[in-house]
This record gives C-alpha cells, sequence and structure tokens, in this order.
C-alpha cells in the first residue's frame, strides 16, 4: 500500500555515515550540532559522520519500515556523550535545538531515541513546538542495562509528556510468543511498543571491527515507530485544513496509533507500563487514519 515516499523523517541522533551506500539517494540535508567552530545560525557545515553507530543503525531502522522515505540528520551527540554526557543536561539544549531545526526545514516526522523528561523546560517547549506544528515525534522509553554502572531504575523513571510525543517501549519474542521486553524502563505514559530485541541495524562501513547486525534496545522503538508515522503520512497525507489546525495530525496520528495497537498478541488484556497500549499495527493503524481523514484519502 505504501513504502512511505514523499515522507522526511528527522532522525535526532549521533548523525549517518555519508558513506554507507544503503543511504544513497535516501536522505535530504540535515544539520550538524557537534564539532562547530561557528554559531548554529552561521554558514557552517562540519561533516555529517556518525561517531559511533547509534545514529546510522536508527536510520537504518527508519528505512527498514518505511524504505522509500528520506532521513533527514540531526546530530545533536556523538556515541561518548550520549551515554555519558559530561554534565547532566547539557545534552538537552541540543536535542531541542535539533527538534526546531527539524520543524523549520521540513521534516514530517521526528525520531527520537531518548526518553524526554518533561521537567526540562527548553525540552518540554521544543516537543510542545512540533506537536503544535503537526510534526510527529515519536520517542523511546529506555533501556534498564546499566546496572553495572551502579545506576538505578529509579534514577532513570522521568516525568513523561502527555501528548507532545508518542513514547514507545519495547517488545521481544519469548519462546516463540511475543512479551513485553523486561529491559524497558517502565513509565505510565508510554504510548505503545515496537521489537527491541534482535532488531536488524546498518553499521558505518568504517567501523571494520564490526558487521551489520542485529540489536537490542528501545533506541530502536523510537525509529520503527517513526517508520510507522512515515507509512502513514505517504498513505493518508493530511488535507491544508487539518494542518492550519496546530496539533490536530499530530493527536490524529497519535489516536491512530494507540487506538489500533495490539495488545492480545502480548497475552495482555490490559495496558501496561512497558508496551502502553500494546504492539503497534502499522495496517490496522493506516485504515484508522483513514477513516479520521476519509475526504483526501486514496
Amino acid at each position: 500500500m505504501t513504502r512511505g515516499a514523499g515522507v522526511v523523517v528527522a532522525v535526532i541522533d549521533s548523525g549517518i555515515d555519508p558513506y554507507n551506500a544503503a543511504f544513497k539517494n535516501r536522505t535530504v540535508p540535515g544539520f550538524n550540532f557537534m564539532t562547530r567552530t561557528a554559531p548554529p545560525w552561521a554558514d557552517e557545515n562540519p561533516p555529517m559522520i556518525d561517531w559511533g553507530m547509534h545514529g546510522t543503525g536508527c536510520s537504518s531502522a527508519v528505512l527498514a519500515v518505511a524504505p522509500d522515505c528520506r532521513i533527514m540528520p540531526v546530530r545533536v551527540h556523538d556515541g561518548d556523550t550520549m551515554n555519558d554526557p559530561a554534565y547532566d543536561y547539557w545534552i538537552y539544549e541540543f536535542i531541542a535545538a535539533g527538534i526546531y531545526y527539524a520543524v523549520h526545514h521540513g521534516a514530517q516526522v521526528i525520531s527520537l531515541s531518548a526518553p524526554l523528561p518533561a521537567t526540562e523546560r527548553p525540552l518540554f517547549e521544543a516537543c510542545r513546538y512540533a506537536y503544535l506544528n503537526n510534526v510527529p515525534l515519536c520517542t523511546s522509553a529506555g533501556n534498564i542495562s546499566r546496572v553495572q554502572f551502579g545506576l538505578r531504575l529509579e534514577d532513570q523513571i522521568f516525568r513523561a509528556m502527555k501528548s507532545e510525543v508518542i513514547l514507545a517501549g519495547g517488545v521481544a519474542k519469548e519462546d516463540g510468543a511475543i512479551r513485553p521486553w523486561p529491559i524497558t524502563v517502565p513509565h505510565d505514559e508510554i504510548d505503545i511498543a515496537t521489537p527491541s530485541a534482535d532488531v536488524f541495524v546498518i553499521v558505518p562501513v568504517y567501523m571494520k571491527d564490526m558487521r551489520d547486525m542485529a540489536v537490542a534496545g528501545t533506541s530502536l522503538s523510537a525509529p520503527l515507530a517513526a517508520g510507522v508515522a512515515a507509512l502513514l503520512r505517504s498513505a493518508a497525507p493530511p488535507s491544508p485544513d487539518i494542518l492550519r489546525k496546530p496539533g490536530e495530525y499530530s493527536r490524529l496520528v497519535a489516536l491512530s496509533l494507540t487506538k489500533t495497537a495490539r495488545l492480545d498478541i502480548l497475552g495482555l488484556s490490559e495496558p501496561d507500563d512497558v508496551v502502553g497500549n500494546g504492539l503497534v499495527d502499522a495496517l490496522a493503524a493506516l485504515q484508522a487514519i483513514k477513516r479520521l481523514m476519509p475526504a483526501k484519502c486514496p
């Protein structure tokens, strides 16, 4: 029915591998907030090279779902600062700036593989801005995976945003069934879930000691959800009237994804704090948003 053609997905992350043939003719110009020597508004273009593999892998996850969409790489961190920032909160300023950049430069969906605390005012305002400008923003719940470094679960819990983002948890295969992924940081505001374990991603070609491989983490939840959002936008484009209403299209996308998510396939009867309303169902979500916008949908 659709492969996401005509949709630009901003991946706000650690960059992208610009040399990888997998991304040839599948990107649009982005922005690098790192390694700059001039202010962001100055005419300067540092090379968009993924320092690590996170942004490259997440970009490939978007394309796995919506292979004909275009990726807008927005680099706001590198592989080191993402996991161990020198200061607790400075990276949020870059993330907020990246959201504004994506909205102002034509992104129609945003993927951001991080839990975003609503208590950080710059983040909240940026996410609210994307929401009101009808650019759905998919984020990830986070992982309970670093206990060995002394991080406790209660330190990872954050006050999530209620409507401004689509917060995605994780599922994984377990003994032939699909079940909530137990490494997901639980939260009452999780909306939907996508696969978060054994997800195949692309690795930068200059990482000679690594090959494209299957990985695990809720970092994959946001781009997979964003890929589905790109399918919805491509197959059921919103009318100008809907886009003129602040937040209306963002609301319809979130409603379509949450109301059609599958709990039964996870062996659950009620929403919970790991998978939210259940495993995302792309076809059902597409059918739902077409019902909500019947006049303009093929």
